[in-house]
């Protein structure tokens, strides 16, 4: 929607989507009775084969960041009359940390802000990222 391809004037800028909505009707915690062991896979690509012609290559999606309230298949709690707890803890972070913090920094402290869980659990998750640089709201504020 927001690619390369369907809004070439948002080439190489960044796109930012912020979702507040549940992704199902799971709450999002487990009782756990000994620390789980993490495991990773991590692969290096190279690209080989570069170009120079009148006619460029540009990436279908860059420069994107989602951040959603809650993890897949979770709920997203809002309170009846103050409304989501994420947009509340993002308002917060943005009014504290703009000036200072780039982007995803900010989008940490959030999620750093759901880190124990409560009687409302739930953990913000940050998708398609493909940022290349740092993205400051308000630089040199």
């Amino acid at each position: 929607m927001l690619n390369t391809c369907n809004c070439p004037n948002l080439t190489n800028k960044p796109k930012v989507i912020i979702i507040q909505a549940c992704r199902g009707e799971n709450h999002g915690v487990v009782w756990l009775k000994d620390s789980v062991r993490a495991s990773g896979n991590l692969s290096l690509q190279t690209l080989e084969d570069f170009e120079d012609d009148a006619i460029r290559k540009a990436h279908i999606e860059k420069d994107f960041i989602a951040f959603c309230s809650s993890t897949p298949d979770n709920v997203s709690w809002r309170h009846p009359t103050r409304g989501s707890l994420f947009i509340m803890k993002l308002i917060e972070n943005f009014q504290q940390h703009a000036w200072s913090c780039h982007l995803v920094e900010i989008f940490r402290k959030v999620q750093f802000s759901f880190d124990l869980p409560d009687g409302r659990a739930q953990m913000p998750t940050t998708e398609r990222v493909t940022l290349t640089r740092l993205f400051y709201l308000f630089p040199g504020h």
